[in-house]
């Protein structure tokens, strides 16, 4: 019943209806892409710069800043997922006014049991309370200048439900990282927690959960390569710990990652994903034209596997204890088994 609600044209079209970033509180913030001009339409839509999809993480990172009425100059959205963890969302937005706007970010919701509201919002942290299901979602930056929870035809056919956090005005540019843990009901275990992580160059965050704790880091300037450990050309990895503080997996963006015991290096830029299982390595390893690879391990592998076949085009030297070998194109799934 969407596009036959009798709403849709005065709500559900513009942008306030979603899930989105609004600038200076226009509620269409938004208008269409180009869908009247073949050409235009090729060019200036948003696009998804990036898509990573693989059995322990997903990344996707999109820019969005043409359909913002000239407004921004970059707005660029990430979301990471590190299955079954934590969702990092991370939006890069500047200008094209010296001047600058407020930034709006808004959260929807369906309605709680007997059409409650399902948001709560308290000191940067928004829970998303439903019968089956709990959304934590924790803002690491930037500072919140105020903060509403909207609810709308309570026991009526149309509802809406979303929170709406507000930037400081007059901001050219602004980063905002926020951190989501969905879960099942009950949930096991205590609360999550989240701080933020400072490295110089980086905006990241770490969160502690019933399962373990996940980091995640942006890049945001070129002062270093530095993170909680880890040495990386990396734009953007997240790594996944168990609750007894030992690294599980990594998700990366960049052609050389190390660090707590993992390190991996390519002669071109890929994304992917590494973990330590116990038969040695499990990765997912994604790249245009193919890449040479270079991935440390404890020894001499007794096999390699790629995408689920044995090969033996791979070498290993003793003294780097790396393993060394050449992928094709596309995702491929790689072990390197003990």
């Amino acid at each position: 019943g969407y596009y036959a609600n009798l709403e849709y044209l005065s709500y559900h079209v513009q942008a306030n209806a979603h899930n989105v970033m609004l600038v200076d509180h226009d509620p269409e913030s938004q208008t269409p892409a180009h869908y009247d001009n073949g050409i235009k339409a090729l060019i200036e839509w948003p696009t998804v710069q990036h898509l990573f999809n693989g059995k322990d993480a997903d990344g996707i990172e999109s820019e969005l800043s043409s359909v913002y009425k000239g407004k921004l100059e970059k707005y660029s959205r990430t979301l990471l997922y590190t299955k079954t963890g934590p969702i990092f969302l991370f939006d890069e937005v500047k200008s094209k006014s010296a001047k600058g706007h407020v930034y709006d970010w808004l959260f929807h919701a369906p309605p709680g049991e007997n059409y409650q509201t399902a948001i709560s919002y308290d000191k940067g942290r928004m829970i998303i309370d439903r019968p089956n299901a709990k959304l934590t979602m924790d803002v690491v930056s930037p500072e919140i200048d105020a903060s509403k929870i909207y609810d709308k035809g309570v026991g009526k056919a149309f509802y809406e439900s979303f929170l709406d956090l507000a930037s400081k005005p007059n901001l050219n540019q602004v980063n905002f990282l926020a951190v989501i843990l969905p879960e099942s009901k009950p949930a096991s275990g205590p609360a999550p927690v989240t701080t933020k992580l400072e490295a110089a160059g980086w905006i990241g965050a770490k969160i502690v959960h019933a399962a373990g704790s996940d980091i995640g880091f942006f890049r945001t300037g070129t002062d270093n390569g530095v993170a909680a450990g880890f040495t990386t050309d990396a734009k953007r990895f997240t790594a996944s710990y168990d609750l007894s503080g030992a690294l599980q997996k990594i998700y990366y963006e960049g052609s050389s990652i190390s660090g707590n015991g993992l390190s991996l290096i390519a002669d071109v830029s890929t994304r992917g994903t590494m973990a330590i299982v116990s038969s040695g390595i499990d990765a997912e390893i994604k790249s245009g034209k193919g890449c040479n690879l270079k991935v440390l391990v404890s020894g001499k592998p007794s096999s390699v596997l790629v995408g689920g076949l044995s090969v033996t085009n791979w070498t290993y030297d003793a003294g780097s204890k790396t393993v060394s070998l050449k992928l094709p194109a596309g995702t491929v799934a790689l072990k390197i088994n003990k």
